[in-house]
């Protein structure tokens, strides 16, 4: 379910919201498309065994586990009138006015609560339009988040956790009653009263996605093995693993053709 906010002048910000169907494991790239490696990044053998999706995307940011559990956001304007401290700004304005909670900036990235991480953004920038989007742990699977991540360990012992799940919280924990629905709604208001205008709301779902062409078209390319895999950088891994019969040491060389 895509949900679009989309303003009257051509110059003025768009936001959506969305959630997704199904359990999908998001590999985020940064800008140059193709320089993180997803068999380092998380867990693939065992997203495979559980009919876990790969999907990767154009954006910075880390790499995230996406369920039901989780919200996602999308503000896309000219570059002009782009302001990724005004978009942020919306999120925990609306969090605060609807949920009292006190959300703040941490790093170029997050948004924390008490320390505790519950958002992550994603930026991209083309020649006259940018995007800022990220997601919101409402009442995301922890132990699924735990099992296909392979964080960075160096990062985490920086931040002084020693683990992804101890690092993060899910809304649900600090409200309840908190839902997809009210975190939109509240989001959306905000998003109005910001831009001291309203507009009427567009449900974008799947049957609109495949009367439309040119979505089709980038739809299936993001659905491709040669995106979410082939553009995979060359990469030199290390695994070592024991087995009560020895040790087995693979060292992989990966060059692209």
């Amino acid at each position: 379910m895509v949900l679009v906010l989309s303003l009257e002048s051509s110059n003025s910000p768009l936001t959506f919201f969305s959630q997704k169907k199904k359990k999908k494991f998001y590999q985020y790239c940064v800008k140059s498309k193709r320089n993180q490696n997803p068999w380092k990044e998380c867990h693939i053998q065992q997203m495979e065994t559980d009919g876990i999706s790969l999907v990767r995307r154009q954006s910075g940011g880390g790499t995230v586990y996406q369920d039901l559990g989780n919200t996602c956001f999308t503000f896309l304007s000219s570059k002009e009138n782009y302001s990724t401290e005004r978009n942020f700004n919306i999120i925990t304005n609306a969090l605060k006015k609807r949920f009292d909670l006190n959300a703040e900036k941490s790093g170029r990235n997050d948004l924390v609560i008490d320390g505790k991480k519950i958002s992550g953004s994603g930026f991209k920038q083309k020649i006259d339009r940018a995007l800022h989007h990220g997601t919101l742990l409402r009442d995301v699977d922890m132990d699924a988040l735990a099992k296909y991540l392979n964080p960075n360990k160096l990062k985490l012992e920086s931040k002084g956790v020693q683990s992804v799940r101890s690092r993060v919280v899910n809304l649900k924990t600090l409200v309840p009653n908190i839902s997809h629905e009210s975190m939109c709604d509240a989001i959306t208001q905000e998003f109005f009263e910001t831009h001291q205008q309203e507009c009427e709301i567009e449900d974008l779902d799947e049957d609109k996605l495949r009367h439309n062409a040119s979505l089709m078209k980038h739809y299936k390319e993001y659905q491709d093995w040669d995106w979410r895999f082939g553009s995979t950088p060359n990469f030199k891994h290390h695994m070592e693993t024991r087995f009560d019969w020895g040790t087995m040491d693979v060292h992989v060389d990966s060059k692209k053709d």
